[in-house]
């Protein structure tokens, strides 16, 4: 318990005393040592989550909820630098985070109040699952056709967090026009030997001379996301 007493002072000299005032500091907000409590995550998606964190130990908490996909906030003063998502609910232990982007990963901080003075109680982080295909360069060229073989090659592909360098391209081919798609290449094609990071060409041997044989080739991201280029014919010699 505390007493104050105010007193004026001017140029022309200082009041009296005022009549005593007293009050009580509000509690400090106590919170659990880093490693007793942590926010866990669940039913992660390309678009939401789900997570979960201990209760403190005083019930009259209030909870808050924010995430940012920058770890932009390092003190209650930084809160506008991010998306709540529950603002001052109590008796809460989770809280569900929708509407995000795919492939990103995102800050989550457990905001506590208590008295009208909140703290950062817990702080971690996520990322969404990457369901976004790589870009195909499109076309596939063929040249130096000869009676068994034939030099194909494509431009690049791009993707929104696979490097160009880890993507990896698989050449198959068909004695018939059914390798359009990614699901009737891997249905009806033949892969020429395996799969393979950062390469733009390849030569397909063993073939028989004078068919026509399809050819394409799928790209595939760090996440397994697939897409193909456009399918071409060769007839060999």
């Amino acid at each position: 318990l505390y007493y104050f007493w105010i007193k004026s002072v001017n140029i022309y000299g200082e009041s009296d005393y005022s009549d005593s005032v007293s009050g009580t500091p509000a509690s400090a907000i106590t919170t659990p040592e880093a490693n007793t409590s942590y926010i866990s995550f669940s039913n992660i998606t390309s678009s939401s989550v789900i997570l979960y964190w201990d209760a403190v130990s005083n019930s009259e908490m209030l909870y808050s909820v924010y995430y940012s996909s920058s770890d932009n906030i390092s003190s209650i003063r930084d809160l506008d630098n991010g998306n709540s998502v529950v603002l001052y609910e109590s008796g809460i232990t989770s809280s569900a985070i929708s509407g995000l982007d795919d492939g990103t990963s995102y800050y989550v901080y457990i905001v506590v109040s208590y008295n009208e003075l909140s703290s950062i109680y817990l702080k971690s982080s996520f990322t969404t699952l990457d369901i976004t295909s790589p870009y195909s360069g499109g076309e596939l060229s063929a040249s130096a056709i000869s009676s068994s073989s034939v030099y194909l090659s494509w431009s690049s592909s791009s993707d929104n967090l696979t490097s160009a360098e880890n993507l990896q391209y698989g050449v198959y081919y068909s004695t018939a026009s059914n390798i359009d798609t990614v699901s009737n290449i891997i249905s009806n094609g033949i892969i020429s030997d395996s799969y393979t990071e950062n390469i733009t060409s390849k030569t397909v041997s063993d073939l028989n001379n004078a068919t026509t044989y399809y050819f394409n080739v799928i790209v595939i991201d760090q996440a397994g996301n697939q897409s193909c280029y456009t399918q071409v014919s060769v007839s060999t010699l």
